[in-house]
């Protein structure tokens, strides 16, 4: 059931957002997606696009639960901003790769390589936005306990890490060296970060029952 709800809540909220960010220019800044990835829903936003916020959402979920301080109060807060700059991190470097490509086609010409800072601040605060929510509704979905287990938390950090070689990779090889390199070093740091070991003990439960 949670699983469910974190997969609607990011298809949702995502393409609400970039669709709204498309029409109005309020969200990422003006811009525009061409054809190239996909039909368009409403002619505004490829059908594509959530499913890549859900692909890298949850592993930045992951991250962010395990670099996030324990102990806090308001933890979900921390761990909702922590995988929004997960989600930020990957994006230096994918943004200005896929607008080389004419994926989308930014309508000014931003402050990092073509790309506008709004941007990253919308990425920010979608994600943010999808995290905050699923946290407040997860346990009145399920309110069994989650047992935690390090082994899968390092395949979802894994996971993060080979999807961000790929986009650091191919700008690198497209020419875009400065951000292949600022991407890939924001992402490295939240990896390395993520690889620390935690201990867990048996009883743990994640923020979500608490």
């Amino acid at each position: 059931r949670r699983a469910l709800l974190f997969f609607g809540l990011t298809i949702a909220i995502s393409l609400a957002l970039e669709a709204l960010g498309v029409a109005t220019g309020w969200v990422y800044g003006p811009y525009h997606y061409t054809d190239r990835l996909g039909p368009l829903f409403l002619g505004l936003v490829p059908f594509t696009i959530p499913l890549t916020w859900y692909m890298m959402l949850y592993p930045a979920y992951r991250i962010a639960d395990r670099v996030a301080p324990s102990g806090w109060r308001v933890r979900w807060l921390a761990v909702a901003a922590l995988g929004g700059l997960a989600m930020v991190a990957w994006d230096l470097a994918m943004d200005p790769l896929m607008a080389s490509r004419s994926h989308w086609v930014w309508e000014i010409s931003g402050e990092y390589f073509g790309v506008p800072l709004h941007n990253f601040a919308g990425w920010w605060l979608t994600a943010f936005l999808i995290l905050a929510l699923y946290f407040k509704l997860a346990p009145r979905f399920s309110r069994r306990p989650i047992l935690q287990d390090d082994r899968f938390e390092r395949l979802a950090v894994l996971s993060y890490a080979l999807t961000g070689l790929g986009s650091v990779a191919d700008a690198a090889l497209t020419g875009l060296v400065s951000p292949a390199l600022i991407g890939g070093a924001a992402m490295l740091l939240l990896v390395l970060w993520g690889c620390q070991r935690r201990h867990i003990s048996p009883a743990m439960v994640t923020h979500e029952t608490r």
